[in-house]
Order: C-alpha cells, then structure tokens, then sequence
C-alpha cells in the first residue's frame, strides 16, 4: 500500500514540474513534453500522428503554429530546449490529442500518465480564473478565440439538432416509430 502512495506521489511531481504551456486559453503540451511523459520519442508521436492524421482535427486535438504565430508562440513561452531553434512550425497537443496519442501507443504507461495529466495538468487549470489580458492584442486575441469557439459550437448545435428532435420523438413517443414516419 505505502509503494502505491510513493508511486502516485513521484506522478504528481512530475506533473508539477511540466512546464505550464497555454495557447487559446487552454493548456495544451509541446511535442517533446508529451514524448517524454509517456515515455517515447518525437518521432513516435510524430508517425502516430502521421498515420493517424484523419482522425485528428485541429483546434479540438492539436494546434499547428506556423509563420508570426510559431515566432511570437516561442519568444513568449520560455520553452528552451523543448522547440529546436531551427523548427519553423511546432504542434501543440490539448487534452484529447493528448488522449488520442495514449491510444494510438496503448502501452500502461501511456494511459496510467494520461491519467495523471488529465488530473494534474489539464484539470488544474480549471480552477484558475481566467486571466485578464494584460495588452489590446492580448484582448483582441482573446476575443477572437471566445468568438471562435462559440461560432464552433453554435455549428455543432445545429449539426445535433436533427438528431435531438428525433430523440426526443423517439423518447415521447408512445407507440412504436418508424423512422420513414418522421
């Protein structure tokens, strides 16, 4: 029982010691820090991507920075060693990129440390009030963001909405339905 708590303790230290990265508002993890957190190297994280590439979508799994948004990325967020300085792009993995490399490696590492991020790196966040921006472009990129993401999901709301009202026909229904009767 003690070696479970000196294991689940040596996690948490680990995930505090992963260097906070947000973009969008979000806590996403670079390339090198989600490799070294499950225990494998760039490149397997990179040809997992690559062969699994239509099953992630960008914005939801990952973030491509490239061109002034890769430049203005690295001089603000002190990452050292984790981007090559001759790199001209980096992805940057969310929770549920992070979620999809666990089980593209299916390995007991990679989900018993997918585990832990989620609780100690993704979720923390949660509890921290969203900052305030400090600038007019930190607000100005703020905002686009907010409206981004609420124009994504007023399209997911009317992508579902069919599906909805056959559910709640189906729910209220008090005989049996054919759905060429809808």
């Amino acid at each position: 029982m003690r070696g479970i708590n000196i294991k689940q303790r040596r996690k948490e230290d680990y995930m505090n010691e992963l260097q906070i990265v947000e973009h969008k508002n979000q806590r996403v993890l670079t390339t090198q820090q989600l490799a070294e957190s499950y225990g494998t190297t760039n490149k397997v994280i990179s040809n997992n991507f690559n062969n699994n590439k239509e099953r992630y979508e960008e914005g939801k799994h990952y973030y491509l920075l490239q061109g002034n948004e890769f430049k203005e990325f690295v001089q603000s967020s002190n990452l050292g060693t984790q981007i090559s300085s001759k790199a001209r792009s980096t992805y940057l993995w969310t929770e549920r990129g992070a979620f999809l490399h666990a089980k593209s490696l299916n390995t007991d590492k990679a989900w018993e440390v997918y585990d832990s991020l989620v609780e100690h790196y993704f979720k923390s966040q949660e509890a921290k009030p969203s900052q305030l921006p400090s600038n007019y472009k930190e607000a100005l990129l703020q905002l686009v963001a907010q409206v981004e993401a609420n124009e994504k999901l007023e399209l997911e709301n009317k992508e579902m909405k069919p599906k909805a009202l056959f559910a709640d026909a189906v729910a209220t229904s008090k005989t049996s339905i054919l759905v060429g009767d809808l």
